[in-house]
């Protein structure tokens, strides 16, 4: 003849819930899980380490140069159409310096710099900052800015080089590692 089991001890808590279910009176729900931490766009993480001055500026040099050389192709593609098209038309171009080439080329590295770091910038990193696993994120959520406060990021960078790049150095002693343009937009660099 077989025993019966024997009853479970008194002191062990009852078997959760099964998911779904509502506990009766008196039963806490066990905790939900929280997401898990992420980096680039899932969440904020407290445990990311903010980026560190001469590290994000090997990334302003990296992104200097792909900007440079994407300028100087264009300008150069740019310079052959109107060359191109000062023969074909037969008239004669005005290269002096301040003449409208001056401008034109002006206009076309400016456009393709802000460009550059206003797209970037809205998606995440740019790719020099890539390079150094680096994100410009909301300081409060971890998420990507987005292009509406990477412009606004951008014209923060202009007010933070203006006095002598005061505010671009003012992240070296800053306990988030801000600059003023990262202020402005309320923006973090994280590191991870």
């Amino acid at each position: 003849m077989q025993n019966p089991p024997p009853p479970p001890p008194a002191d062990l808590p009852p078997p959760p819930p099964p998911p779904g279910s509502i506990p009766p009176p008196g039963v806490l729900a066990p905790p939900a899980s929280a997401p898990p931490p992420a980096f680039g766009g899932l969440g904020y993480n407290p445990g990311i380490p903010y980026a560190g001055f001469w590290i994000r500026f090997a990334a302003v040099v990296i992104d200097g140069v792909i900007v440079f050389v994407a300028t100087v192709v264009v300008e150069i593609v740019l310079a052959i159409f109107i060359g191109l098209l000062a023969r074909v038309t037969g008239s004669a171009l005005d290269v002096s310096q301040g003449g409208p080439l001056t401008y034109l080329t002006y206009l076309v590295s400016s456009t393709i710099s802000i460009g550059y770091f206003i797209y970037y910038w809205g998606m995440g990193s740019t790719r020099g900052m890539r390079f150094f696993r680096l994100a410009v994120v909301d300081a409060q959520t971890g998420l990507p800015i987005g292009f509406g406060r990477a412009a606004i990021r951008y014209l923060g960078y202009v007010v933070s080089v203006i006095p002598c790049y005061i505010g671009l150095i003012w992240a070296a002693f800053d306990p988030k590692k801000q600059g003023w343009h990262d202020k402005i937009a309320n923006s973090v660099v994280v590191q991870g």
